[in-house]
C-alpha cells in the first residue's frame, strides 16, 4: 500500500529556488508520513531525502558541511538544505512585496487571498497578521463596489471581509451570465428580424407589380 503513494519529483533549483524548497520539504515530510518512512533510521531517511531531491540537491548536499554528531541524521541535514535555500530574509523588503499585492485581473477572491496570507508569512507580522491581510484585501479587492461595503462594515473580520468579497463575486458572475445570456438573445432577434423585413421587401417587391418583376428600360 505504501509503495502505491506517488513520491515527490525531484527538487527544482531554477526559478524560484526558496518557494520550491517549500514545496518541496512539504511534499517531501508527507511523503515519509504517509508511508511511514518517518518510522526507519536516521540514515534510511537521510538517504530517502537524497535519492527523492534528486542529482541537483546531492550536488549541493555536497558543499554542506556537518560537524560529526550531524552526520547521517535527518534533522540537520533538513536544517542545512532551510539555511541554504532560505538565507536570512529582508522583512522590510517582504513587507514591501506584502502591501503591493493587489488583485490580478481574473484572479478570484480565494486565490488573492490565499497568496495574501503565503506573502504575510514573511512578514512577521505576529498576532497581527489576520488584521493586515484584512487591511490589504480592502485596499487590493478590484471590485470598487466591494471595496465601498467592506469600508462600510464595523468591525469587520478576516473571516467577514472573505465572505463579503466571496458573495459579491458570486454575485457578478451570476450577473455577468444573466448579461450574456441576454445579449446572445437580442442579436438572436436581430438576425431573425432582419430575415423577416428582407423576406417582407422581396415579397412586396414581386406583388406590388401584380407578382411581375419589373424591368426598366431605356430608349
Amino acid at each position: 500500500m505504501a509503495e502505491q503513494i506517488p513520491a515527490p519529483k525531484p527538487l527544482k533549483l531554477d526559478g524560484n529556488a526558496a518557494e520550491n524548497w517549500r514545496r518541496w520539504k512539504k511534499a517531501f515530510e508527507l511523503y515519509m508520513t504517509a508511508t511511514e518512512k518517518d518510522k526507519k533510521s536516521q540514515k534510511i531517511q537521510c538517504a530517502t531525502f537524497l535519492t527523492l531531491a534528486g542529482e541537483a540537491a546531492i550536488t549541493v548536499y555536497e558543499t554542506l558541511t556537518f560537524e560529526d554528531t550531524e552526520k547521517d541524521k535527518i534533522e540537520p541535514l533538513v536544517a542545512k538544505f532551510e539555511a541554504y535555500f532560505l538565507p536570512k530574509k529582508n522583512v522590510t523588503h517582504e513587507r514591501h512585496v506584502f502591501n503591493l499585492r493587489k488583485q490580478k485581473p481574473d484572479e478570484s477572491v480565494e486565490q488573492f487571498v490565499m497568496e495574501l496570507k503565503r506573502l504575510a508569512k514573511n512578514c512577521e507580522y505576529g498576532e497581527l497578521t489576520n488584521s493586515i491581510v484584512k487591511d490589504r484585501i480592502v485596499e487590493g479587492i478590484s471590485n470598487d463596489r466591494t471595496r465601498a461595503r467592506l469600508l462600510r462594515e464595523k468591525d469587520l473580520s478576516l473571516e467577514r471581509c472573505m465572505d463579503v468579497c466571496k458573495a459579491a463575486e458570486v454575485a457578478d458572475k451570476h450577473m455577468k451570465t444573466l448579461t450574456d445570456k441576454s445579449r446572445k438573445s437580442e442579436e438572436i432577434d436581430a438576425v431573425y428580424s432582419r430575415g423577416r423585413n428582407y423576406r417582407r421587401e422581396t415579397h412586396s417587391g414581386l406583388t406590388g407589380n401584380g407578382g411581375k418583376k419589373k424591368f426598366i428600360t431605356t430608349d
